[in-house]
């Protein structure tokens, strides 16, 4: 090959790189479609959708890049992401065709799993590249080393991107020419080796609902190229948005400086159209004029009634599932509160006899050859549907502490009895639980102040003790909740 035609080629390669980005074709219209060059935003907007681009750069340039891109995406199971993408483009001589198929999938959180997830994407594909030289003005025809008929090569192709998204923000980063390949060109006396290079890209934005109705939304965003060898590229955007029909915005691009405007708006729903003019204002570039691109959506909403019809199904049944779930819990709390009290009152039965005959005669009496005495220390109260001793509660239960605390420490000290009440509020189940609740916080109480454990026990009354005095077994619903009957009662055992 003579050098004329090396230097030639050389020239064509590298313009190509410039004005493709270096082999690939940039597209401004990544904001309203990332899956442009994310695969791992496949489907991310729900819909089944296809999007028709075109992009003309240069139009004062012959011969100037032009790209056309078809994409298809959808979303299956609100997991899974496919879709696929088939481009031409071209600069002079150089003309790329390729086709990928792609792939998502989404990681989403309980809480919010359509604002909060992250997703993992990859496409693959091929690419074909032609030089056409049978387009190309030639000084010798007769040269051997121009490809007269064209000369094609095809390579593997593929993409791989991650997102994360939480409410407004999204963070994601992707690469193109995953696995580069070499493109040989090779007959006769002539031979062409091109290896492209991979492209790295990071991007970020945030969604800023706007009014009280959120009708309006502000999307700054920002996207950074990376290419071996190549200055680093910056795109900064301001995208407005009017209730998804409407949108207006504009960009920058640092180094291969250009500014660019974007507008679009949907109709029915069904179709939306958007169109950019860009503006180079670098010196060479400015002179070759403006670039357009435009794209036309057509994307098919799942039908809403089937989309509620599911959506009123998956709430009834996480909601089933959670009332399932309290509902278990409550009977293993009171198989378990069923269990303790049949054992405590198996083990103390005996002592609990004592008591009584002690609670009616009011007088001393022998227990295990000692002189002992039965006391009630006193009464702390609780606040309605409360089983906490706040500092109120803490008035009345620090003397009855203290007082046990001596006997303790005296050694007379023989058992501790705390029997709960709740008042009528409530049902009986719910009742006896509080009631419950109540005779451990005193005896986490009197714990946590050195009493001993093993010389507690409590009895839960429920509101058993309020119906009686309040005469409320046949007329409950008439009868007013009493707040004295929300309380513990805390006897004691001593020698004297």
């Amino acid at each position: 090959m003579n050098k004329l035609t090396t230097t030639l080629i050389v020239v064509l390669f590298l313009f190509s790189g410039v004005i493709l980005a270096q082999q690939n074709a940039v597209m401004t219209h990544y904001t309203v479609n990332p899956y442009l060059y994310n695969p791992s935003q496949v489907g991310e907007n729900g819909y089944v959708s296809v999007q028709s681009h075109y992009r003309k750069q240069w139009i004062n340039m012959p011969d100037a890049p032009d790209t056309k891109l078809l994409s298809a995406q959808g979303m299956i199971n609100n997991k899974f992401g496919i879709g696929g993408k088939i481009y031409l483009d071209k600069a002079h001589i150089i003309q790329n065709f390729g086709a990928l198929f792609s792939y998502a999938y989404y990681i989403r959180f309980k809480k919010n799993p359509n604002k909060h997830y992250f997703s993992l994407g990859l496409s693959a594909g091929f690419k074909a590249q032609r030089l056409a030289f049978n387009e190309a003005t030639i000084k010798d025809d007769f040269d051997p080393s121009i490809f007269y008929n064209g000369a094609t090569n095809t390579v593997f192709d593929s993409e791989a991107g991650l997102t994360y998204r939480f409410k407004g923000l999204r963070i994601a980063g992707f690469i193109a020419n995953l696995a580069p390949h070499s493109y040989q060109y090779e007959r006769a006396s002539s031979y062409l080796k091109y290896e492209p290079s991979y492209h790295v890209y990071g991007a970020v934005s945030y969604d800023i609902a706007l009014g009280k109705n959120s009708n309006f939304s502000l999307k700054p965003s920002m996207l950074v190229r990376y290419i071996p060898d190549i200055p680093i590229q910056f795109d900064g955007n301001l995208l407005l948005d009017w209730k998804n029909l409407f949108w207006i915005g504009g960009g920058y691009r640092y180094k291969n400086v250009g500014v660019w405007g974007t507008a679009g708006f949907r109709v029915h729903d069904m179709v939306s159209f958007t169109y950019s003019y860009e503006q180079s204002i670098d010196g060479f570039q400015a002179a070759l004029g403006s670039t357009h691109e435009i794209t036309i959506e057509f994307r098919f909403k799942p039908n809403k009634n089937k989309d509620l019809a599911k959506e009123m199904d998956d709430r009834y049944a996480d909601l089933k599932k959670k009332i399932l779930v309290k509902h278990n819990e409550l009977l293993d709390s009171i198989q378990e509160l069923k269990e303790r009290t049949d054992s405590l009152e198996s083990a103390l039965n005996n002592t609990n006899e004592l008591i009584r005959e002690l609670k009616e005669t009011a007088t001393n009496t022998v227990y295990k050859g000692n002189q002992v005495k039965y006391a009630a220390l006193g009464k702390v109260n609780y606040f309605l549907n409360s089983a906490t001793i706040h500092s109120a509660q803490n008035v009345e239960a620090k003397p009855i502490m203290e007082q046990i605390k001596a006997l303790q420490e005296e050694g007379k000290l023989i058992l501790i009895r705390i029997e709960g009440s709740a008042s009528i509020e409530g049902s009986e189940t719910y009742n006896l639980l509080l009631s419950n609740k109540r005779n451990e916080s005193m005896k986490e109480y009197l714990v946590e102040n050195g009493i001993k454990d093993d010389l507690i026990t409590t009895s839960s009354k429920g509101n058993s003790e309020a119906l009686v005095r309040d005469n409320a077994f046949e007329d409950i619903e008439n009868t007013e909740p009493n707040p004295e009957d929300r309380y513990v009662k805390v006897y004691i055992l001593f020698n004297e």
